[in-house]
């Protein structure tokens, strides 16, 4: 029986007042699927991806609200502020 790998990529272009758009995207990659499994699989990993496509909806709408709450300019301070904890993040991430 082989083996294949699946990506699953959702996606949305969101125009709203504030911003020209916003595009939040979710992709997930199951590896070494059975093939006659494949669209159960798929369903469940489509499901998935349309789980954490919601939530980025809502992660983005957060941060455009707060970025025209402060300003970009302020925003952009402020992460500027706080950019030796960002990059500690990424670096140290365990995923």
């Amino acid at each position: 029986m082989s083996k294949i790998d699946m990506t699953i990529e959702k996606a949305l272009t969101i125009k709203n007042k504030e911003f020209e758009n916003i595009r939040p995207s979710v992709s997930i990659t199951v590896k070494n699927v059975d093939e006659k499994t494949v669209w159960s699989k798929y369903k469940k990993i489509s499901q998935l991806a349309s789980a954490m496509l919601a939530l980025e909806v809502l992660d983005l709408n957060e941060e455009t609200s707060t970025i025209n709450n402060m300003g970009f300019k302020k925003y952009c301070e402020g992460l500027e502020g706080n950019r030796i904890q960002i990059e500690s993040a990424i670096k140290n991430h365990k995923g």
